[in-house]
């Protein structure tokens, strides 16, 4: 049985604040897993990684590994963990390849090992040829990749990263993810705050989102397509002919009609669009399975 960092019962809420940072909170992480954390800004996802790694103190609840309390010793925590915060890392006066080292020594890497693994980390992201540049000199991009650089080397078993795809150009993200990857292969526990959805469908094992604090919706990715239905749109040339429409849906003023389809349900929507195609009342009719970019939009304009 692999082993799991939970979250269980946690609750935190600020003192000026009038909402709960989060509250009642449970989450499992897995050994071997990229799990993501999505959700709209302000949902409680920055909050929980400072609870993990024992930055922010949590008001009830417990998070814990290996049966130990990261809740009651932050330092055991910050000794499992390592975090990517949303901030640039402090680079001025260092290069890319001093500030990974540095963290690398200060994680106890032998010397020589550490400089075959700065190499291999450097190679891997592509971003060798800056490895003497000054952090002041770096773009924004650069300045994020060595922020995730200074995150995994010497990996604990538990990595936090805060969007760390941010201002990084598509190929070197893609790099990124692949990298993450090979550390879950490898055992660690991953957990991804982003908003870029397409790359927790291409990449990520399981996903929660959060909503205020709570947990909205969580599930694992690949099989999300199962369980999660269908998308059908089209526009209608008035909207008289939606009162025969045998299923919930939304239609705006320009009468673009969507709706979310179970899968049981497709057999009475593809009679009805048979029968309005027919009579020439609907057009741009497109029917798709429900990815979790889609799932999202869904999620996050219910009630």
């Amino acid at each position: 049985m692999k082993n799991c960092l939970a979250v269980t019962n946690i609750s935190k809420k600020y003192a000026k604040g009038k909402q709960f940072a989060n509250k009642e909170l449970n989450c499992e992480f897995n050994e071997g897993e990229i799990t993501a954390l999505i959700g709209h800004n302000g949902a409680g996802k920055t909050t929980l990684l400072n609870q993990i790694i024992g930055v922010t103190d949590s008001d009830k609840g417990d998070i814990s590994y290996l049966q130990e309390s990261f809740t009651k010793s932050p330092k055991l925590a910050r000794y499992y963990t390592s975090m990517m915060p949303q901030m640039h890392a402090p680079l001025k006066g260092v290069s890319v390849r001093q500030a990974i080292s540095s963290i690398g020594a200060i994680r106890g890497i032998d010397p020589a090992a550490l400089k075959d693994e700065v190499d291999d980390i450097l190679e891997a992201l592509d971003i060798t040829k800056w490895e003497n540049q000054k952090g002041e000199k770096l773009s924004g991009g650069l300045k994020r990749l060595t922020s995730f650089a200074m995150a995994i080397v010497g990996a604990p078993k538990i990595i936090l990263l805060d969007e760390p795809t941010n201002d990084v150009d598509p190929m070197r993200r893609t790099r990124l993810w692949l990298y993450l990857r090979k550390l879950a292969s490898r055992g660690h526990i991953l957990i991804i705050v982003t908003h870029n959805i397409l790359e927790v469908e291409k990449y990520a094992d399981k996903y929660y989102m959060l909503e205020q604090g709570e947990v909205k919706a969580s599930g694992n990715v690949k099989s999300l397509e199962n369980m999660a239905g269908h998308l059908v749109r089209f526009t209608v040339y008035s909207q008289k002919i939606m009162e025969s429409f045998p299923l919930d849906c939304t239609i705006s003023d320009s009468l673009e009609v969507s709706a979310r389809i179970e899968t049981p349900d497709l057999p009475v929507l593809l009679a009805w669009l048979q029968d309005a195609i027919i009579a020439k009342t609907i057009s741009n009719y497109h029917l798709s399975t429900l990815g979790l970019n889609d799932y999202y939009e869904v999620l996050s304009n219910e009630k």
